[in-house]
């Protein structure tokens, strides 16, 4: 994560902190916790602490549902998923059931929890504020404008520079053909920020392209839980005879290459057409193995997030333009968030757009 990145997540942070009055929440939380540990027959300090929890996890919870599919590995990154994340109240709630019958012990682990998340809190707010002091800004769009982020796992490319450019080669292929399908013209995808700790790209897009992409996105990910079954029966062969699992393992693999075939070729004649011709022929051959690459990549973890910023300011013109940007930040809340498959059912392929050739990348 680059510092513009960082800098706007950790303000992002602070203001969900302060809007959703976390700090406030979580020193009730922990009064209502040192009240059953002095008095632990008395219901209504028991039901203060129920209460407490629950408005902290609701108030979370609301946060969550804002997030994209790539908030929750940008929290990990800074350590910010135990504190922003309904992780930290699990880790109460199990504290709760082994300590049933001390509650002194959880209100420790309440104060001692609270005591930490105050000073991660007052760590990120003073290294926003050093940042800002030495000229750093947030990485903000400007209005009117779209943009895509690709977060590649580095078990894609093997951390290895040429195939890494492969990748970002292929992403840019794949808004490339997008875009010429939605405008009926090429236009040059423009460059961001690039970041390599984990790496990602950020690709400004005209905004049809941007829709376009997130429905991509969610079509790709509604695929692979539609397999989901099938991941499921093949781990359950494990303890078959060798035999009888590579049979089984075959006939679901055949399956679901035949399922992934056939959903490309679906959403193939949705972009494209049932019977393209002339530029739209051409462009099918390359968006077929596009697709065929997204899968790929989106079942080992690959997170593609799409957003826009609409006009403050209507007039007649941007009132028009507005309705695609909001379409994206609509489609960019629709992309589900995905753990990566540690089993692949997929092959991890590249395809040469140019000459047809199909190169085996592992």
């Amino acid at each position: 994560m680059n510092l513009a990145d960082f800098i706007t997540l950790a303000t992002e942070l602070l203001e969900d902190n302060r809007r959703l009055k976390l700090d406030a929440l979580f020193t009730a939380f922990v009064q209502s916790a040192a009240s059953v540990a002095s008095q632990p027959s008395e219901p209504s300090y028991q039901q203060s602490f129920v209460d407490s929890e629950k408005k902290i996890r609701e108030a979370i919870i609301k946060a969550e549902r804002e997030f994209n599919s790539g908030t929750p590995q940008r929290l990990s990154e800074i350590g910010a998923d135990k504190w922003f994340t309904t992780t930290f109240l699990n880790g109460i709630r199990t504290t709760v059931s082994e300590n049933a019958m001390t509650p002194s012990i959880v209100s420790a682990k309440i104060a001692t929890e609270k005591q930490s998340r105050d000073g991660y809190i007052n760590a990120l707010q003073q290294t926003v504020d050093n940042l800002t002091t030495f000229g750093v800004s947030q990485a903000t769009l400007k209005e009117g404008e779209a943009e895509g982020r690709f977060i590649i796992p580095r078990g894609i490319f093997s951390n290895e520079l040429d195939r890494y450019i492969a990748e970002l080669r292929q992403a840019s292929r794949l808004i490339s053909a997008i875009t010429e399908l939605n405008y009926d013209r090429i236009i040059p995808t423009e460059l961001v920020s690039l970041s390599t700790t984990d790496p990602q790209i950020v690709l400004s897009m005209p905004p049809a392209t941007a829709v376009a992409l997130g429905g991509l996105i969610v079509w790709a990910v509604g695929l692979w839980d539609r397999v989901e079954k099938t991941k499921k029966v093949k781990a359950e062969t494990a303890n078959l005879n060798a035999d009888t699992a590579k049979k089984i393992s075959d006939i679901l693999a055949a399956d679901v290459s035949k399922t992934v075939k056939e959903s490309i070729n679906e959403k193939l004649a949705e972009l494209i057409g049932v019977s393209p011709s002339g530029r739209s022929a051409e462009l099918s051959t390359s968006i077929q193995k596009l697709l065929k690459w997204l899968l790929q990549r989106v079942e080992r973890g690959m997170i593609v997030t799409v957003e826009a910023l609409p006009f403050t300011e209507e007039d007649e013109e941007s009132i028009a333009k507005n309705e695609k940007l909001n379409e994206v930040n609509r489609i960019g809340k629709l992309i589900p968030i995905r753990l990566p498959s540690f089993d692949p059912l997929l092959e991890l392929t590249s395809d040469s757009i140019e000459d047809g050739r199909e190169i085996e990348a592992s």
